[in-house]
């Protein structure tokens, strides 16, 4: 048995190929457009898994902060914690893309897309 998604994604590349085909060869033009009208298969959503409290103090306490590299790296554990930026990132971010004396602080994130985006920061971060 197929899943949906390999099910949308072969109808896609079937989609492509006899868009394509029908462009070269016009009598093919009537297979496009039976196929083109073909509705995707549902994709079931999956549940948002998540950690729980216990299991968030846990990591957030395994650096030891007795060292600068364990303070260093639970400070990148509760930034990433505290603005769901990926690792990527949280690698690219300047001192200047800190900006801690606003009336809210917030960090300037360069994501994917070349597009900036601004992340309030708790007050605990």
């Amino acid at each position: 048995m197929r899943t949906p998604k390999t099910c949308n994604l072969r109808l896609t590349s079937l989609r492509s190929f006899l868009e394509y085909a029908a462009n070269e060869h016009h009598e093919l033009i009537a297979f496009y457009i039976s196929i083109r009208d073909i509705k995707n298969s549902k994709i079931p959503a999956k549940p948002i898994e998540f950690f729980e409290k216990s299991q968030m103090k846990a990591i957030l306490a395994a650096p030891d902060i007795g060292t600068r590299t364990g303070r260093r790296n639970q400070m990148m554990l509760v930034l990433m914690y505290d603005s769901a930026v990926r690792i990527s990132e949280l690698l690219e971010l300047k001192l200047g893309d800190l900006h801690l004396k606003a009336e809210i602080p917030y960090i300037t994130v360069h994501g994917k897309g070349d597009k900036y985006r601004n992340v309030p920061l708790m007050q605990k971060t």
